[in-house]
């Protein structure tokens, strides 16, 4: 399909092939990406949190007025993923076992990890917790350290399919240790590769673009680690 944009529809002959607006696009993201690794290879993580740490700080203030104008109300966001060509269990060893190196690995570990993984990712992903990623959250960047719970909302647990073996729950929290939302992952294998069921609550006074954004950024980050696990896992199959 043509991308045609102001009446205009544009083709480039070039040494590639002839490239429609289509192909431009993904040039475009392409360069994008490099542009973005590179800067995030070039920032520190110290660098990086005075940069946007104005922002953080805005997100934390903004977040806790919709937690309490929520009353303790949820919204939930919800992905359902379908993949071909990767089982659930291969995709779920090898998500859990990259983040478990930004937890407990080494220094240089975790270092790899975010370079290769969570950066590339989501062009929003802005730097490593201990556990968790600032990313943009609501139209901001935001601390979004991933923690796990002692209980578990009964409404998270109301959703639990249990047709779906492999699962994650988790708790987000500020950078002042205020719980504020929940998730739950769910994998299983079908014939042809993975099924995966990815849910989000925020506070139900949260305004809709935490919701709208948050699908958009399951899709795009789960697109990205499911490619960089058929190749890494291909690669070390060979």
């Amino acid at each position: 399909m043509t991308n045609k944009q102001n009446g205009l529809e544009i083709r480039f002959k070039t040494d590639l092939g002839v490239a429609d607006e289509d192909v431009v696009d993904k040039w475009e993201l392409m360069a994008s990406r490099r542009a973005l690794q590179n800067l995030k290879s070039l920032i520190s993580p110290e660098q990086m949190k005075e940069l946007i740490q104005d922002q953080i700080d805005k997100s934390a203030t903004l977040i806790k007025e919709y937690l309490e104008k929520s009353d303790g109300e949820f919204k939930k966001c919800f992905v359902k993923v379908e993949v071909d060509g990767i089982t659930a269990t291969d995709y779920f060893k090898w998500q859990y076992g990259k983040m478990g190196k930004t937890i407990t690995g080494t220094e240089e570990e975790r270092r790899d990890v975010a370079n290769n993984v969570v950066f590339p990712a989501h062009p929003e992903h802005y730097m490593m917790l201990p556990s968790g990623v600032v990313e943009t959250l609501g139209g901001l960047p935001t601390n979004a350290s991933v923690v796990r719970l002692d209980n578990t909302p009964q409404f998270v647990l109301d959703e639990v399919n249990s047709d779906y073996p492999h699962k994650s729950y988790a708790g987000v929290q500020l950078e002042d240790s205020t719980v504020w939302a929940y998730g739950l992952s769910e994998f299983r294998d079908t014939e042809t590769g993975a099924e995966m069921r990815l849910n989000i609550w925020w506070p139900a006074a949260c305004p809709q673009i935490f919701f709208d954004d948050h699908a958009r950024h399951f899709s795009i980050e789960y697109r990205n680690f499911l490619h960089m696990a058929v190749q890494e896992i291909n690669k070390n199959n060979r």
